[in-house]
């Protein structure tokens, strides 16, 4: 049995928490093993770098199909958190939430990745003469597609 490794990490918004995603790096096709996001807070007077103080969920386990390769804390809200997948999928969950934690996801489709997203970041735009900054998901997937969502 291979052990999952760290394939990204992310710091949220306040810079306190930092956000690993593990995964299977020899990941192939449709598959039964599971992969973590973990959440350290770092600055805790009990954080200790060999045992990690996990926040809000000890260990969020995302099942099959769900495979994480890369994560993204929200820029603006240090609780909310992307992911790519490893079947292309982007992910989007709230972590102050006890229950459903997934808020929103893609699907797979002509038009979406289709294939390993190896980068996704969080990006802000304001529209000229508005007052509001509207923000957006960018992925890289190895299916040459770079989408903005």
């Amino acid at each position: 049995r291979r052990k999952v490794k760290i394939s990204d990490i992310s710091w949220n918004a306040t810079g306190v928490i930092i956000a690993a995603a593990y995964s299977k790096p020899d990941h192939e096709g449709i598959c039964s093993h599971k992969s973590m996001i973990c959440l350290w807070a770092l600055f805790k007077r009990n954080f200790k770098p060999t045992r990690p103080d996990v926040i809000n969920t000890p260990v969020y386990l995302i099942n099959n199909c769900r495979i994480v390769s890369t994560v993204s804390a929200f820029t603006q809200k240090a609780i909310i958190i992307a992911c790519g997948s490893y079947t292309g999928e982007v992910l989007l969950y709230d972590y102050s939430r006890q229950e459903e934690q997934l808020i929103a996801k893609t699907t797979v489709d002509d038009y979406f990745h289709r294939d390993l997203i190896t980068k996704i970041n969080w990006w802000a735009f304001r529209p000229p003469g508005k007052p509001d900054t509207n923000y957006n998901i960018l992925s890289l997937g190895t299916d040459g597609k770079i989408l903005l969502w």
